[in-house]
């Protein structure tokens, strides 16, 4: 067909303007994502700080620090002379007497139901007699022999002097460490007190009686 020389034809935009087109149409749906989002687009939610794990400890619990073994709890160490536990001791203690019998003695921040027994002037064992206090394996008053056992599986088993229950004996360094200690006594199902420390004194029913 011939053109008619009198009518203008349309033009045919350049490639560069129709690309900065396209750019500018872009800019301007992103900036409406802006605008109704009200905010911008690449900033995120704060997150939620992660509190598992991080409860505080439930009340009259103690940290390990103090958690009994044959080897002592918290500072206090079995086989500790008078003179070394004096900067422990919550109340002076008479020399004299503790260097020649048996005697209980109050450790400063010990928590509740511990007791130290001193022979000859020397720390031979400790009785957990009540509280949350546990061993450095974890039984405590209140598990069961089944527990212990679980725990402690060459413990053996023997009748209590008094009750119905039993002492469950376990020698954690045998057999090359024969004097240490851990004994549990229970009243036939489950743990009534526990103590540590080197024989004979460990096994003294009576304590310092």
């Amino acid at each position: 067909m011939t053109a008619n020389p009198g009518r203008a034809q349309p033009s045919t935009p350049a490639p560069s303007a129709v690309k900065a087109r396209a750019v500018a149409l872009s800019l301007a749906f992103l900036l409406s994502l802006v605008a109704c989002g009200g905010g911008d687009v690449s900033e995120s939610a704060p997150e939620e700080p992660n509190t598992l794990g991080s409860a505080a400890p439930s009340a009259g619990a103690v940290t390990d620090e103090w958690a009994l073994s044959p080897a002592g709890a918290g500072p206090v160490r079995v086989g500790m002379s008078l003179s070394e536990l004096q900067p422990l001791l919550a109340e002076p203690a008479d020399s004299a007497t503790l260097a020649s019998e048996c005697a209980y003695v109050p450790i400063t921040d010990a928590p509740r139901g511990l007791g130290f027994m001193i022979v000859a002037g020397e720390l031979v064992r400790i009785d957990v007699r009540e509280g949350p206090t546990l061993t450095a394996e974890g039984a405590g008053i209140g598990d069961t022999e089944a527990r212990v056992i679980e725990l402690y599986p060459s413990a053996t088993r023997g009748t209590h002097k008094y009750t119905d229950g039993a002492y469950l004996v376990v020698r954690p360094g045998a057999p090359a460490d024969t004097l240490s200690r851990l004994v549990f006594e229970t009243d036939g199902t489950r743990v009534t007190r526990f103590r540590a420390g080197i024989y004979p004194q460990v096994e003294w029913v009576e304590g310092c009686a």
